[in-house]
């Protein structure tokens, strides 16, 4: 039964048919449903402060006119379908044009507009998703996780309430402990983020203005991209080649102009998957402390790599206090988690905790205590372990798979990615009418065509190939798929 909160409507005369126009509004509003059912007329009459046959009259004109319907014995049901006036559903409120919050943000500027609309889909109702970055869930140890979420429900009193701007104690300790030893990252302070996107929101709203200058890849990614333009910045993209972002390009610009920020993926670029070499890395961070000119680092997915261990961190050589650093765990744990951190000058703290108050205010806590917990008890060591191993046997999968069938071998062309979860491919054409078909026969693609600038569209002709999510079965299948569509 559905809790109600109406009152009665005192321009409708008598008391029976106040009752009575304040749920056909409901009705119509949407607060009441189709299938839902009604108060029993002793509850609403108590609510209303009104006599019990006063209701019963009211729920009796409802019946009589088709609002509602009966069911002996159980009580009354919004009805499934609603009278009609003038050929219009009388339960839709109509709307005299897009309305004053409309109005008032379309006077914001156009900056908005170019945000786009994020388009929701049902993942399950495709086969194969090959699309950037996608983990296997299978592969996750569910049950473990599980019993850690236990262990720390059971310490309500010590982790339930509020924790401050940073995050868990707890988790904030294990991260630390994780970038120190692994990553060398060792002096900068650290703050929990809901998702890296959180942390690269942030860095934009106290870095950037209207007409601010961000330099990016060339090619890139979309969401930061978009969160840069919001706050009004304007975008300069640097070119790359097989080595990375090319420093003598990013050198020439801050030349010609202020640069405020540098926004770059060196490890595993995206989306085409270079790692920056380590002559490169050095030449920009010199270029950046002449020029005065931070660098947000975005480390997305430093763990999964195969054939050595990942390069440090950029933030790792920052002696001049510039970097901000950003990752996250969402895509070793499951990307719902939304479990991002980020990594600043310690002098640079309490500008970005003042931010996060201002934004998320706090992280989840229980799910940030339990995943402390889990990395306590080596989860996290023994899942990257078996993700690494598992992700290398797919990639070298699909790398033998496109080397050996003639189709592939005689029309794409690729390198081996180091790491990562995605291989670059190049089909020697434009990749949207691929995706598109693609997705018609169920299989989900990403095309460089969305990673850049709709200047540079035309000239795209990869696909981002995200090799984690299938096994060399459903892997085979997808590619048996893919080779069809392109034959076309």
């Amino acid at each position: 039964m559905k809790l109600l909160t109406i009152k009665l409507d005192d321009t409708s005369g008598p008391i029976y048919r106040q009752g009575k126009t304040s749920l056909e509004k409901a009705i119509r509003q949407g607060i009441l449903r189709a299938g839902d059912q009604l108060p029993s007329a002793r509850t609403l009459a108590e609510q209303l402060q009104v006599n019990r046959h006063t209701v019963r009259v009211a729920y009796e004109e409802l019946l009589a006119e088709g609002w509602i319907r009966a069911e002996e014995r159980i009580g009354y049901f919004v009805a499934d379908d609603f009278p009609q006036e003038n050929g219009i559903a009388r339960n839709t409120v109509q709307a005299s044009g897009p309305g004053l919050l409309w109005e008032q943000l379309h006077r914001k500027g156009k900056a908005h507009s170019r945000l786009g609309r994020v388009e929701e889909m049902n993942l399950a109702a495709f086969p194969y998703n090959l699309q950037s970055s996608v983990p296997d869930l299978r592969l996750f140890p569910v049950q473990e996780l599980k019993s850690c979420f236990s262990r720390a429900l059971r310490q309500l009193t010590s982790h339930l309430d509020y924790h401050g701007a940073r995050g868990d104690p707890l988790l904030l300790e294990c991260l630390s402990d994780l970038l120190r030893q692994q990553r060398q990252l060792g002096t900068q302070e650290l703050i929990l983020t809901q998702g890296s996107q959180e942390a690269i929101f942030m860095t934009a709203s106290l870095l950037l203005k209207p007409g601010s200058v961000v330099a990016v890849e060339e090619k890139g990614y979309q969401p930061a991209w978009q969160c840069f333009r919001h706050f009004g910045a304007e975008l300069m993209p640097i070119r790359l080649d097989g080595e990375g972002l090319v420093p003598e390009d990013l050198e020439r610009k801050l030349q010609e102009g202020r640069i405020d920020l540098l926004y770059l993926t060196p490890l595993h670029q995206y989306p085409t998957t270079v790692t920056l070499t380590p002559a490169r890395r050095a030449r920009i961070m010199n270029l950046l402390r002449d020029f005065r000119v931070p660098l947000l680092e975005d480390d997305y997915d430093h763990d999964v790599h195969f054939d050595s261990l990942p390069p440090l961190p950029m933030a790792a050589q920052d002696t001049e206090r510039l970097v901000i650093y950003v990752s996250t765990l969402s895509k070793l744990i499951f990307p719902g988690a939304r479990l991002g951190f980020m990594a600043v000058p310690p002098e640079s703290l309490p500008w970005f905790l003042e931010m996060k108050a201002y934004t998320s205010r706090v992280n989840e806590t229980l799910a940030s205590r339990a995943v402390a917990l889990w990395i306590q008890d080596g989860g996290l060591g023994r899942h990257l372990r078996r993700l690494r191993r598992i992700y290398r046997e797919r990639r070298d999968h699909l790398v033998e798979y496109l080397s050996n069938r003639g189709f592939f071998r005689d029309h794409c062309a690729f390198e081996a990615p180091q790491g990562g979860m995605n291989l670059w491919l190049d089909i020697g054409r434009n990749p949207q009418d691929i995706v598109e078909k693609a997705r018609e026969a169920g299989l989900l693609l990403s095309g460089e065509h969305l990673y850049v600038t709709p200047e540079r569209r035309p000239e795209a002709r990869h696909l981002r190939l995200g090799y984690a999510a299938h096994d060399e079965r459903e892997m085979k299948k997808a590619l048996a798929l893919l080779q069809k569509i392109l034959a076309l």
